[in-house]
């Protein structure tokens, strides 16, 4: 009995010295965006290369938007103990957004690309 307490205990702790993380969209990094050239790039090589896109539209004069988002939390373990995490706790967050205009050929005509990091502290 006693080594299934140990055992749980050990468990616990693990999970609490890890945080936890979220993720969600595409992840495009800056350095894999060399292959993209104005006016050469297509709508099909940006698939193939980057996967598919997050979100898509359409402007009024036929020009197409991809956009690729991606986005990716983590929060300190201490903020998990009890009382004391609402004051020594805290997270990271990090995005990246590539968004790239295509002409009404399929043809890259412009691109944009961001990127942060955010870091919180809980009872600052």
């Amino acid at each position: 009995m006693k080594r299934h307490l140990i055992l749980a205990a050990l468990i616990a702790v693990t999970g609490m010295a890890t945080g936890c993380a979220t993720s969600s969209g595409t992840k495009v990094e800056a350095s894999s965006l060399s292959f993209i050239q104005k006016g050469k790039t297509t709508k099909s090589e940006l698939v193939s290369k980057l996967g598919q896109p997050t979100e898509s539209g359409i402007d009024s004069s036929g020009k197409e938007t991809l956009t690729w988002f991606h986005t990716e939390s983590r929060t300190d373990a201490k903020t998990f103990i009890p009382i004391a995490g609402a004051f020594i706790g805290g997270g990271t967050s990090e995005s990246t957004t590539l968004k790239v205009i295509l002409d009404k050929r399929g043809v890259v005509s412009d691109y944009e690309y961001t990127g942060g990091r955010q870091v919180s502290k809980l009872g600052s």
